[in-house]
């Protein structure tokens, strides 16, 4: 399953990283800062409350470690969806488009059946490669499941279903960022 973000580094421009010295991954300052605001988010500040719904859950990071990046995604209940990679590569603002809103709320919507299995968490190192690590926001704390990404991607694991919702809105992201990227080169052309 590795292979398949390691897919879409390369699909986005991303993948062709030198592969000297992996570990730790070097990480860009504008990654470091995106990481930072993500975990000092406070569902308050961006005007989701608990009230407006059951679910615990108002946010999700996946974190997954690949051979040259870490690629995360967000996603939380006020609309964001981002993507990004640790060396300074970002996909962002795509909570506006109607698919990527959907899956997102689906996989926010998911994501309460598994917090047992999460554990309470005040540290955030990056996963090492050949895993990941899914962050769950809820408004009490910050609840973190590490494990092999292999384990994910191939069902091994009672988490799997929420792991493979994200790769769903993974490959949303990147076929709206491709269609994005086309409709800006045909235009720049006719100028």
């Amino acid at each position: 399953m590795s292979s398949y973000i390691s897919t879409v580094l390369d699909f986005l421009g991303w993948g062709n990283l030198s592969e000297v010295d992996t570990s730790p991954y070097s990480v860009s300052d504008v990654y470091r800062g995106l990481r930072e605001q993500a975990f000092g988010f406070k569902p308050d500040e961006l005007g989701i409350r608990k009230s407006d719904s059951k679910n615990t859950v108002w946010g999700l990071l996946m974190e997954s470690g690949e051979k040259v990046a870490v690629v995360s995604l967000l996603t939380l209940r006020d609309g964001t969806v981002s993507l990004y990679i640790s060396h300074g590569g970002a996909i962002m603002g795509l909570g506006q488009h109607e698919v990527p809103q959907r899956v997102s709320q689906e996989l926010l919507e998911l994501a309460p059946q598994f917090l047992e299995d999460f554990k309470p968490v005040t540290e955030f190192p990056l996963p090492v490669p050949g895993r990941t690590k899914m962050y769950l926001f809820t408004f009490e704390e910050v609840l973190v499941f590490d494990t092999k990404l292999d384990e994910m991607g191939y069902n091994l694991l009672f988490e799997s279903p929420l792991y493979h919702k994200a790769q769903e809105l993974m490959n949303v992201i990147c076929s709206i960022d491709e269609i994005r990227n086309t409709e800006t080169a045909f235009h720049t052309e006719d100028i």
